[in-house]
């Protein structure tokens, strides 16, 4: 069979329309325990878009991409990171928000037991604010890209009750001799280390 099952929505090079920034409803595809650069415990979650006009956007991003390049990556803006404790081993406050938004958006309690809760991510959903930001690429120009930011009960998302997130340039003083540091990108930085393929 020449075509298959999902022909009419693939997309071909160059044609993917840039994800805007906004909620979205995702639904957590699995998720894994790393460290950070600094060696704090960090929680990565590869999700999807669950609902509306950019349902299923990371997957046939990825599917597009594969197709060409066996090698290819997810999606480095369908992986949510969030590092869960400080160097004190306090919870960070974006873990927590991230946790909340989960028990409140499938009306459950995760366990508190690291390898339970990663297993009982699967399958969830949460609402993400996600968030544009410029940055300079490697060929000289500035670019887009759009960021998970905030955890949001997906009722919230649903009913459109939340303030969009404003986008970020660059600074004005780029190209007068301020050159950005990337190290401040956390998926630009690390996109090359994402292990879900």
């Amino acid at each position: 069979m020449l075509f298959g099952r999902d022909y009419d929505k693939v997309q071909i090079g160059g044609e993917f329309q840039s994800l805007p920034g906004g909620g979205y409803v995702v639904c957590i595809k699995k998720a894994q325990m790393v460290t950070n650069s600094n060696g704090l415990p960090m929680v990565e979650a590869m999700v999807d878009i669950a609902e509306g006009d950019f349902k299923d956007y990371f997957g046939d991003l990825y599917r597009s991409r594969i197709s060409n390049d066996p090698n290819a990556k997810y999606p480095y803006n369908g992986i949510l990171r969030i590092t869960a404790v400080d160097e004190n081993n306090n919870t960070k406050k974006n873990f927590k928000s991230f946790c909340t938004a989960i028990e409140q958006s499938n009306d459950m309690t995760l366990p508190r037991h690291d390898e339970a809760f990663l297993k009982a991510l699967a399958g969830k959903y949460v609402g993400v604010l996600y968030q544009r930001e410029e940055y300079a690429g490697n060929d000289g120009k500035t670019h887009w890209s759009t960021k998970p930011k905030w955890y949001r009960n997906v009722e919230t998302i649903r009913s459109g009750n939340y303030t969009k997130p404003e986008d970020v340039p660059l600074p004005a003083t780029y190209g007068t001799g301020f050159t950005p540091d990337p190290s401040t990108d956390s998926f630009n930085a690390a996109s090359d280390d994402i292990p879900f393929k």
